[in-house]
């Protein structure tokens, strides 16, 4: 209905999605970089990429369908209510260093164990093709 397309939308405003979104955008970029720092001269190609196709604008109406589909009006009315409290303030505010922090704990934990993973492909490889030979 309208009314619930508009809690959602205001939902988006309180939550500050947009920000959130495009600082999302920044923080793939950062981590893709530094799990692959040989893009790095490639930095601003991909920049505009992420910026032309994930760019607020563009993923807008479908954050808004999305948040329809999953939350009912009243959910959404409750989650507004939230946002608008102290410790949801601070959630919202909080949201990109936590990203950009969970981001980084998990290029660490692939890094850490990278050797595991190509040893694994590998072996998954040699075993593929012997598979083939007649």
């Amino acid at each position: 209905s309208a009314s619930h397309v508009a809690a959602v939308k205001e939902l988006i405003q309180v939550m500050n999605l947009a920000k959130t979104t495009n600082q999302t955008v920044d923080v793939m970029l950062k981590s893709q970089i530094a799990a692959n720092p040989q893009l790095k001269q490639v930095e601003d190609v991909m920049r505009a990429f992420f910026t032309k196709y994930l760019s607020w604008s563009n993923l807008e109406p479908q954050m808004v369908q999305m948040y329809a589909e999953t939350f009912t009006e009243p959910e959404v009315r409750e989650l507004l209510g939230f946002y608008r409290t102290p410790l949801g303030k601070k959630t919202v505010s909080k949201m990109p260093e936590l990203m950009q922090k969970g981001a980084a704990l998990g290029q660490k934990a692939v890094q850490d164990h990278l050797p595991e993973l190509q040893e694994a492909i590998a072996k998954k490889m040699q075993e593929s093709s012997q598979g083939k030979k007649p």
